[in-house]
């Protein structure tokens, strides 16, 4: 006996079930690429951020994570601690702090002599709000490195070489808050330049 042809519906639901699976694999392919895209690019970003951490360690700086900051509110009298971030200890020791955390403050300490060069380093670390330069070789020409800091709060250039040209680098940086340029070469006009340009910034000169 020749068989009979499946219902209409039945038929008609096989086409929006296969209809269904091909759109949902799609979607699912569309995701994996996105992820895979996703973690291909925060691996970069950790693994440039680990050798820059690196080098600039060598160089007598020393890192502070920004799960070690203090809150903005308690700056002035919460110290920087070494809280550990809010992930398993054991996956952060297995494959490294910078997956997990970026850093937040950068001190350059005086017994390393920290020349302009080393400022490039700081392009892996966008995510820096602290920077002390204070006592270091860092002249004009290394400021030029720190345009892209856009996060920049504080930044310590007390007794450094910058002159009122070192200062046009820094007009760019809407979110500082403090600066300190005593010990410097800037002038009065200078710093009157770049208060114009950063009205919300507390410059001592």
């Amino acid at each position: 006996m020749p068989r009979s042809a499946p219902p209409p519906n039945t038929t008609a639901r096989r086409l929006i079930w296969r209809r269904l699976f091909q759109f949902r694999l799609r979607t699912l392919l569309l995701l994996t690429t996105i992820m895979a895209i996703w973690l291909g690019w925060w691996s970069h970003k950790a693994l440039q951020q680990r050798e820059a951490v690196a080098v600039l360690r060598s160089h007598g700086a020393i890192m502070f994570y920004n799960h070690m900051l203090p809150g903005q509110v308690e700056a002035e009298s919460k110290p920087f601690g070494d809280e550990r971030p809010g992930f398993s200890q054991w996956l952060v020791n297995r494959v490294g702090i910078d997956y997990f955390g970026s850093v937040g403050a950068v001190h350059f300490s005086t017994d390393f002599k920290v020349r302009d060069r080393d400022m490039e380093l700081l392009r892996s670390l966008s995510s820096l709000e602290w920077l002390w330069l204070n006592y270091t070789g860092v002249t004009d020409a290394g400021l030029a490195h720190l345009t892209h800091l856009k996060n920049l709060d504080t930044l310590d250039l007390e007794y450094t070489r910058i002159t009122d040209a070192g200062l046009e680098h820094l007009t760019g940086l809407s979110n500082l808050k403090e600066l300190r340029l005593r010990g410097t070469q800037v002038t009065a006009a200078g710093v009157a330049r770049l208060q114009k340009a950063l009205p919300n910034c507390n410059i001592e000169r």
